[in-house]
């Protein structure tokens, strides 16, 4: 019996050990635990994070899209008001280079007319002057004549 007692004590010494180290394994098997659950709540943490970065650059991404397009627009309506600007401006550099040709030949064509008539003038005042020229001439003359009658009715 005393061999049994031994024993038991001997087994029960060792269940005590075995209990020892059992608890310490479950202590640092807690710990563990708390220690993986802080590591997954500090992961889930930064995960949430990160998500909530990824969609606000999702988001500025977006609005940088959108802005794009909204250059691309404003590019193509500055380029269309571009190419019609040059046009207007072609089309009215035409139309005032035509009028100011115009406005030279109808000058021109004054000019001559103003010259012919200018000549007309002058030869009618040649004309006129030839005539009065010869009026004086033909009045000189007849007053001549007639000193000379009376000069010689004297």
């Amino acid at each position: 019996m005393q061999i049994l007692t031994s024993e038991f004590d001997k087994s029960k010494k060792m269940t005590e050990m075995k209990t020892q180290e059992l608890s310490a394994m479950t202590i640092a098997l807690d710990e563990a635990k708390a220690s993986a659950i802080n590591q997954q709540n500090i992961l889930s943490n930064a995960k949430k994070k990160h998500q909530a970065e990824i969609k606000d650059v999702q988001d500025m991404l977006e609005v940088a899209s959108k802005a794009e397009v909204e250059v691309t627009a404003l590019k193509e309506k500055i380029r269309e008001t571009k190419i019609k600007s040059d046009t207007e401006i072609k089309y009215w550099k035409n139309a005032l280079d035509i009028e100011l040709k115009e406005q030279v030949r109808i000058h021109g064509e004054d000019k001559i007319k103003i010259r012919n008539i200018y000549a007309a003038s002058i030869k009618e005042y040649a004309v006129s002057i030839k005539e009065l020229q010869d009026c004086v001439t033909e009045a000189q003359s007849k007053s001549l004549k007639k000193k000379k009658k009376k000069y010689f009715f004297k």
